[in-house]
């Protein structure tokens, strides 16, 4: 099994908002991501995945949101800058 990282960004839209990030373990990153668009789109209003809700109209940013754990440790990370 290889490792990845799911991150999500939740929000009401108005008075929070956090990035989630869940470390999980997958045999086939391609049938995760299509059962999970799969799993939010079939629903009426969203569905949950890896245990953050994510929207019906949401569903085209899921393959956005899983990378490696190699890739997550390389991203490259903007400084936080207080203003």
């Amino acid at each position: 099994m290889k490792k990845y990282i799911f991150t999500w960004y939740v929000t009401d839209g108005f008075t929070y908002g956090y990035d989630c990030i869940i470390p999980f373990e997958c045999d086939d990153i391609t049938k995760f991501i299509y059962d999970a668009i799969t799993k939010v789109e079939a629903s009426q209003w969203g569905a949950e995945i890896l245990g953050i809700r994510i929207n019906k109209d949401e569903s085209s940013g899921i393959e956005h949101a899983v990378m490696t754990l190699e890739e997550w440790f390389e991203r490259d990370l903007k400084p936080i800058t207080m203003v």
